[in-house]
């Protein structure tokens, strides 16, 4: 029963790192997104896309481990869907910087900054969804798809 749960988490996962989202210079907040973000940046720099992508999926971590039960997760529901569509524009954004593009040396020394920070972030996001109820994990499930199709 967990196994669809953990591919569609991952599916989802790479989707918003793999970026399908529209094109946006500046990130923006949304009225439904949490109170405690952090100020809005303006990515212009390889670091900053790093600096945001990081922090955006740590939130996301956060409110999968809120989650409890169904109730909690219809209340985080458009929570979830204001970070995903915020780390889809946070990728957009590092296409346009063109990152994969960065010389070597640069793509290593952004890797080893925040490569520790990011795994933790993932990390975290997983082993949250597989601790929720079976019915909690198929509700978050479609939630991110339907965030990631938008």
């Amino acid at each position: 029963m967990r196994k669809p749960a953990l591919g569609g988490l991952v599916l989802a996962l790479v989707l918003l790192v793999a970026g399908c989202g529209e094109k946006k210079s500046v990130i923006t907040r949304d009225s439904t997104e949490p109170d405690n973000d952090p100020k809005t940046e303006t990515i212009d720099t390889p670091d900053t896309y790093m600096r945001q992508l990081v922090s955006a999926t740590s939130e996301l971590a956060d409110l999968y481990e809120s989650v409890t039960d169904m109730n909690s997760a219809e209340k985080a529901k458009p929570k979830i869907q204001a970070l995903i569509r915020r780390i889809k524009q946070i990728d957009a954004k590092g296409k346009e910087l063109k990152f994969d593009a960065l010389p070597p040396q640069q793509k290593e020394a952004l890797d080893k900054k925040y490569k520790g920070d990011q795994e933790n972030a993932y990390r975290r996001a997983f082993r949250a969804t597989m601790n929720h109820p079976p019915a909690v994990q198929k509700f978050l499930k479609e939630v991110e798809q339907k965030a990631v199709a938008k």
